[in-house]
């Protein structure tokens, strides 16, 4: 059970350390001579060695560690195919396998592979009333991802909604809840059974990338009510506010329009002739919408900056705590991975390179917005903040110099908007420099090996 829990609460590696504590006890060759028979020895290894087994792979999984996967998958294959382990992994050891092995394919980035397993998967299942997991569910849910990650978002938008209906079928089943009644005659492990949430996680997700933005503020919107303290959630629905209110900057590029609002006319002939340009005044750059409060949530601009300034509180709340440990920055650097993680449920915890894009992410939209209001002096804190953090993308340094030049421009300083245009950026890459890349482990701020941002839960 202690395993369990560290394996749903992403720990894997305390929870690696269970299961090398686990094998030893019931396992160990010297324990079984002295203390176990050999019968009541071989019933345990036929018992707990495959369920064991699983959870090692699952730790492997969570910790993307291919060549380690690999090697365990291999086991555990061997295992199930010496047949007789029906009654030994409850739900059926053949779908969990065939579920582990899919989820392996998908981190490898086999998606077609992926699905190909996923639909061997033979349904020996136990009902949702007796085991409290809805496997139709699970599978839509995963055959949703898999399509995340090949770019197709129509196709995994309508395979979650699938698994939200699969989800609501099977909550139907339960009888109503009374008032007073912790469990109102529902089976205890049914308790935990629904995955609203983390499904409307999902939905919104696919609904922001099919250019929804409105529909994935709603979803979102709801999520962000039970895993307020995930800071990459805040991005998104300011995300979506942005896309809402902002589609695309076609409008910023029409020459002639602009240049109607900005030239008066013209005094002078030949080399004489000068423009006469229209006094521009800075409050009304972006008028502000006469909507209502920004406390309330809609998908508004104001909004878009509670958001983002939740976001970074929370960035700043697991910084400041990584310090107050009391060591260096060269030591938390090499420290242990779960010291310098941020939890971001329903999703698993960021990674320092993940804490990096998102801190980076963060700042330019907030220096976007700002601009967007006309807070022009904050817009360029924020992007002097974005071209101060010490791991920085091309893309990120280019939107840095954009923003600050454009402010810049807003406060008469010429010369200083000037300083920022004529740098150069070396390409337009979406990728932080990682100094502690390894072989087994590509992490690009998603927790996957696809460059798509953040994604869905599996």
């Amino acid at each position: 059970m202690l395993i369990e829990l560290y394996l749903c609460s992403n720990q894997p590696n305390k929870a690696f350390s269970i299961i090398s504590f686990t094998e030893k006890l019931l396992f160990d060759s010297k324990s079984e001579k002295d203390s176990v028979k050999p019968a009541s020895a071989a019933t345990a290894n036929e018992t707990y060695k495959p369920r064991i087994q699983q959870y090692k792979l699952r730790c492997f999984l969570q910790l993307k560690s291919i060549k380690a996967c690999k090697k365990e998958l291999k086991m555990l294959n061997t295992m199930t195919q010496t047949g007789g382990m029906d009654t030994y992994l409850c739900g059926g050891p053949t779908d969990t396998t065939v579920y582990l092995k899919a989820q392996f394919e998908c981190m490898k980035g086999n998606y077609r592979n992926s699905m190909k397993i996923l639909g061997s998967a033979p349904g020996t299942h136990a009902p949702f009333l007796k085991s409290g997991q809805c496997v139709p569910a699970m599978y839509f849910n995963n055959l949703g991802c898999i399509h995340f990650y090949m770019r197709k978002h129509n196709l995994g938008l309508f395979y979650f909604q699938k698994s939200l209906e699969q989800t609501d079928e099977a909550l139907d089943m339960l009888p109503q809840k009374e008032t007073g009644q912790s469990l109102s005659g529902r089976p205890l492990q049914t308790l935990t059974g629904s995955q609203r949430h983390d499904l409307l996680h999902n939905i919104g997700l696919e609904l922001l990338f099919c250019g929804k933005p409105l529909q994935a503020f709603d979803c979102l919107l709801e999520v962000v009510q039970v895993y307020h303290n995930n800071p990459r959630l805040w991005l998104r629905l300011a995300e979506c506010c942005i896309n809402t209110q902002r589609a695309d900057n076609e409008q910023l590029f029409k020459m002639k329009l602009k240049a109607q609002d900005l030239v008066r006319g013209v005094a002078g002939q030949g080399s004489h002739r000068k423009l006469i340009l229209k006094p521009m005044d800075v409050n009304s750059y972006t008028p502000r919408s006469d909507g209502p409060s920004s406390a309330l949530p809609n998908a508004t601009m104001e909004f878009a900056t509670l958001c983002l300034k939740n976001a970074l509180i929370l960035l700043r709340i697991h910084n400041r705590d990584g310090k107050k440990k009391g060591a260096s920055t060269q030591e938390l650097s090499t420290s242990n991975q779960e010291d310098v993680q941020i939890p971001a449920p329903p999703g698993s915890p960021l990674g320092p390179n993940e804490i990096a894009n998102l801190r980076c992410s963060v700042l330019a939209c907030s220096a976007y917005v700002a601009l967007h209001v006309g807070d022009t002096l904050i817009a360029l804190k924020h992007a002097e903040m974005l071209l101060a953090q010490p791991k920085l993308s091309g893309v990120h340094s280019y939107l840095g110099h954009l923003y600050a030049a454009e402010a810049f421009i807003l406060l008469d300083r010429i010369s200083d908007a000037t300083d920022h245009l004529t740098v150069e950026v070396s390409g337009l890459s979406m990728r932080i420099p990682d100094d502690s890349a390894s072989e087994d482990k590509e992490d690009n701020g998603n927790g996957s090996t696809n460059n798509l941002g953040t994604a869905p839960k599996a």
